[in-house]
Order: C-alpha cells, then structure tokens, then sequence
C-alpha cells in the first residue's frame, strides 16, 4: 500500500506544526526585586521575615510583546529562582540553614513558591532554589503582589545584607486566539 506524497506531507505538517504553534504560545516573564536583611545589631534571630507588599505586576507590556493578554494566559510555571547578595560584596550565605520564598495579592493565600534547604556553609553569595511546579496562573496576572522572604539562620546576621532575588516564570497563553 502506497502513501500519496501529498498526505504524508500533510500529517508531518499537522504532527509538527502543532508542536511548533505551541512553542510560540510559550515565553518567560522575568521578575527582580531586592530585600533588606538587617542585621539587628548582631543579635541572633532564629527566623529573618521580610515582606514587599504592593509590588506592581508590570506583566501588559510583556503580553503585549507577546500578541496575548492577560486574560489569555493559560499557564504559568516558575522556571528558576536565584537570590544573589549584592551587599556588602564580601558576603556570603553561611548564615543561613534555610531560605523560602512565599506569594501573595489581596484575594490570593501566600504560596511557597521557591525554597532551599540545608544550606552549606561554602556556599558562597549566590543561591539557586527549588521551585514549584504548581500553574502559578492567578498570581501572575493580578495587578499587585506580595513577595515575602523567610530565612533560618544559623548564627547572628552582622552586617545588613542586600539580596537581589531574580526569578523567570514560563508562561503558556493563547497567542492571536491559538
């Protein structure tokens, strides 16, 4: 039995083009806030808390960029988070046993969404956390955000510490009604 040439075209362009149709509704949005640690005066704390609340979600630019909006978004998933201290240079993380990252908005419970445990101590200034894998949807299109941070600390904080946490979310949305 023969396969016409013009069907055999036709189902590698159904099998492919969908794959890469759904590529195109795929694009990161990329987040960067920066965190105060304060040092207390050198006094231990078992637990640093720190909240950013209000963050302005500036994400209409970037589905704008994208042909989409944010009424389209299907699926956001957090691709990677890395917090890196910026000050004072010589820092390290040797402080910290533990760090978690939680969101929240107004009408949306706090999620952890990124955390790492048993911190070594050579760890250096630079920290790459687990993330979740939950569709981080609802979050990513409200109009602001709360970032809050939860560190456990293994000996007292000496000096304030300035912390730029970075984060890219993959987002899944239709594109031009795809």
């Amino acid at each position: 039995m023969k396969i016409s040439s013009s069907i055999l075209v036709t189902l590698i362009l159904i099998l492919f083009g969908c794959k890469i149709i759904d590529e195109l509704t795929h694009f990161d949005v990329d987040y960067n806030y920066t965190f105060m640690l304060l040092s207390h005066g050198g006094i231990y704390l078992d637990n640093i808390d720190i909240e950013a609340e209000g963050l302005k979600n500036s994400t209409e630019s970037t589905f704008e960029n994208n042909d989409t909006r944010k009424d389209l978004v299907e699926r956001a998933t957090l691709k990677k988070f890395n917090v890196t201290i910026l000050e004072p240079v010589d820092a390290d993380f040797t402080f910290i046993n533990k760090v978690e990252i939680y969101v929240s908005t107004a009408v949306l419970d706090e999620k952890l969404i990124a955390w790492k445990d048993n911190i070594s101590a050579n760890i250096g200034n630079h920290l790459e956390l687990e993330t979740t894998s939950s569709n981080l949807r609802k979050y990513l299109i409200s109009d602001e955000l709360s970032v809050r941070l939860i560190t456990t600390s293994s000996e007292p904080l000496m000096n304030d510490i300035l912390l730029d946490l970075k984060s890219t979310v993959e987002v899944d949305a239709k594109i031009l009604g795809i």
